[in-house]
């Protein structure tokens, strides 16, 4: 995960990874080993997980974090920019254009780098 990856995006990411399972705020803290408020507060935003505590909801979830890192975050930051209106970024059109190209591109290659590194990760011997 980034350092820079906004708030906002986490917040998504954690209310993401309950609807996986139809879960309660109390079943995704059960399944983390979290408390209820924690999850309460990440899903609000008033309080932005950690790196174990993201890893503990995406193993509740059974996503892994490499999926977290490479496909979720980018496409929920890519997402979030498309439905930005212009006036929330920087005010102007161009920009909003811009940066939405920008987080689209970073999204793709992150994943066409990932899927690469699989063509040359050695076979796994039977």
């Amino acid at each position: 995960m980034d350092p820079k990856t906004p708030s906002e995006d986490l917040r998504l990411l954690v209310r993401l990874l309950r609807g996986l399972h139809l879960w309660s705020q109390k079943d995704l803290a059960a399944a983390a080993g979290l408390s209820v408020s924690s999850v309460a507060r990440y899903e609000s935003g008033r309080m932005v997980p950690t790196r174990k505590a993201l890893e503990s909801l995406a193993a509740a979830a059974g996503v892994p974090m490499s999926a977290l890192d490479i496909h979720l975050l980018p496409a929920l930051k890519a997402v979030r920019l498309a439905m930005a209106t212009p006036g929330e970024i920087d005010g102007d059109p161009d920009m909003a254009a811009e940066k939405l190209a920008s987080a689209l591109f970073d999204a793709a290659s992150t994943a066409v780098t990932a899927f690469l590194a699989t063509l040359e990760a050695p076979e796994p011997e039977p």
